[in-house]
Parts: structure tokens; C-alpha cells; sequence
């Protein structure tokens, strides 16, 4: 294990040895699955032809939306609500990819994804 690695994973046990990290770390975890990439698998599924694929997709993120449910079901069950910090930062986030989308950038993202399959 190297010194990084070693660091990087006391960093990680001092952050989920605390309510508030804990807490922290959840919320990212359901924003990961509630995020962008529920969209991107919507317009995805909407922009492919395969039927086998596009059910694929659309089954990736209704299992995204299953997890972000059980980790916000964690959250309630230790007391807590979801980070107002990650709220923020996604607030912000939304409204770059709806800056991008009146852009048409997430055509373009969406396509470069569905290129590369």
C-alpha cells in the first residue's frame, strides 16, 4: 500500500467516523445516483434505435433511481436530511447542464456516449 493510498483511506475512515460525515458522504452517494445521469440515460434511451439497448438504458436508470431511494432511506433512518453543502454544489450544477442544454451540448454529449457503443 503506498503512502497515498494508505492516507487517502484514513482520510476516508476519519470522514465516516463522524454524524456529520457520514451524513456527507450519503448525500453525495444519492446525488451521484439521482444526478445527470439520470438524464443522460433518459435522452440516451430516447436517441437509440436497438430496442434490446434502449431497454437497457431505461432499466440503468430505474436502478439509479432505486439506490438514490435506499440511500435517502438511510439518511432518514440515522436522523439525518440531505447535505445542504451537496444541495448547493448541485443547484450550481444544474445550472451549467441547463445552460448546456440551451446550448444543444448535451446532444453532443450524448452522441459522443452513443458513438463509442
Amino acid at each position: 500500500m503506498t503512502a497515498t493510498t494508505h492516507d487517502a483511506k484514513e482520510e476516508l475512515e476519519l470522514l465516516l467516523a463522524t454524524p456529520e460525515g457520514r451524513r456527507y458522504m450519503l448525500s453525495l452517494t444519492v446525488d451521484a445516483e439521482e444526478g445527470d445521469e439520470a438524464d443522460l440515460f433518459a435522452m440516451m434511451a430516447a436517441a437509440v434505435g436497438d430496442s434490446e439497448l434502449r431497454r437497457m438504458l431505461e432499466q440503468h436508470k430505474a436502478d439509479e433511481a432505486r439506490h438514490a431511494g435506499l440511500f435517502r432511506g438511510c439518511l432518514e433512518r440515522n436522523g439525518a436530511a440531505w447535505a445542504a453543502a451537496v444541495e448547493r454544489a448541485r443547484a450550481l450544477e444544474t445550472d451549467a447542464f441547463a445552460k448546456a442544454q440551451a446550448a444543444g451540448a448535451e446532444h453532443v454529449l450524448a452522441q459522443g456516449w452513443l458513438a463509442a457503443v
